[in-house]
């Protein structure tokens, strides 16, 4: 049975809490107060923790001290939001919580995610706990799996807008993350991030960045402030080493127009399919996780072309040796292969790209992982 851990800031009633998790899977430990909270938790070595949102006036801090100890960093913390709770979803996520779930609750929503959560963190510590025999095929493959478990699928298609995303893991688990989410049939919102580092804290911080996307999706409508959001929640990841470039952005079809931020990430590049003209859209900010104090911009592009095509990716696809002594540039890849092959559909285009870069390769193999998203729209 996987050990679960309710944390109850003050002295509330969670049978309701309690009951609704299975018995059959879950051992249950309720730990109450604010003093000696964290030791409490720790000792019993729990696979999950959920905080039950009361209204008391320090949660946030109570929740940065969970998500922030040394002993608990592993641990996915997932937080109940109702009505008398003291702290919003959204800083809750920022202080340290993976998801929120809200009252009532759902109790199959509950146990499904309770469960996900868990199997994640299975899954990564085995994958570092491997042994070193372990053939590096299957050590990708597991990979690539933990990964997908994260992500949207890898392509959508609507009246509007035809999407195809890639990422393929460069080594032991995977530093880079991407979604995106359909607001309505004219607005598209699309985040892509690549955490430094390697390893179970560099993944747990790109899972602490799809809890980001998924709770805060609508600020997506201003891309600065869904950025400056998730630099808040970087910083209060503990005590880590990570930081994360990232790019959001709102393509909204009803205003022609599209918005977006970028933090410290590779530029982005907008597209005219039929004349392969192209605006280059660089960093408007820092990367996340350096700076309390954080500033970045919103750049705001008019959609004119009839026919767009949008590409964003990370270092992987283009930061790699040819040969012993040069360099691709991403002016070249950019002029030599991006602006070719326009003609081709979304999927098939990124498939192009992923193939072209390969064969740049100075061992027709990346080093880095490599996440691609491409996205047409009329």
């Amino acid at each position: 049975m996987s050990r679960v851990v309710l944390y109850d800031p003050g002295d509330n009633d969670l049978g309701f809490l309690a009951d609704s998790l299975d018995a059959d899977r879950y051992a249950v430990s309720i730990v109450r107060g604010s003093t000696d909270y964290v030791r409490d938790i720790a000792a019993v070595d729990p696979e999950c923790v959920i905080v039950y949102l009361d209204g008391h006036p320090e949660l946030a801090g109570l929740i940065r001290g969970i998500s922030g100890d040394t002993r608990l960093r592993d641990v996915p913390l997932l937080a109940v939001h109702d009505e008398k709770s003291g702290l919003q979803p959204e800083e809750a996520v920022s202080n340290g919580a993976m998801q929120i779930l809200r009252t009532p609750l759902q109790v199959e929503l509950l146990n499904a995610n309770v469960g996900s959560m868990i199997r994640y963190r299975q899954q990564l510590l085995g994958l570092l706990d491997r042994k070193r025999s372990d053939p590096e095929g299957e050590e990708l493959l597991k990979g690539q799996q933990v990964q997908q478990s994260m992500l949207p699928p890898a392509g959508m298609q609507t009246g509007s807008f035809r999407l195809a995303s890639r990422l393929i893991p460069g080594g032991r688990l995977c530093g880079d993350y991407q979604d995106y989410r359909l607001l309505d049939q004219n607005r598209l919102a699309i985040l892509q991030a690549d955490v430094s580092g390697n390893g179970f804290v560099t993944a747990m911080v790109a899972s602490r960045i799809k809890g980001w996307f998924d709770d805060n999706v609508a600020l997506c409508e201003t891309p600065d402030a869904f950025l400056r959001g998730l630099n808040t929640a970087m910083l209060s990841f503990g005590e880590h080493f990570q930081i994360s470039t990232a790019v959001c952005l709102l393509i909204d079809l009803s205003k022609r127009r599209l918005r977006i931020a970028n933090a410290g990430h590779r530029n982005s590049y907008w597209l005219n399919r039929d004349t392969a003209e192209f605006v280059s859209i660089p960093s408007s900010g820092p990367a996340l996780g350096m700076f309390d104090s954080y500033e970045i911009d919103t750049v705001e592009l008019q959609l004119g072309w009839s026919s767009n095509r949008l590409v964003l990716f990370t270092d992987g696809l283009v930061e790699f040796k040819q040969d012993d002594s040069r360099w691709l540039s991403e002016e070249q890849f950019r002029d030599q292969v991006m602006r070719s092959g326009l003609e081709l559909d979304a999927d098939e285009y990124c498939d192009m790209l992923l193939k072209r870069s390969r064969e740049l390769t100075e061992h027709g193999q990346w080093r880095d992982d490599v996440s691609l998203i491409t996205v047409d729209f009329s």
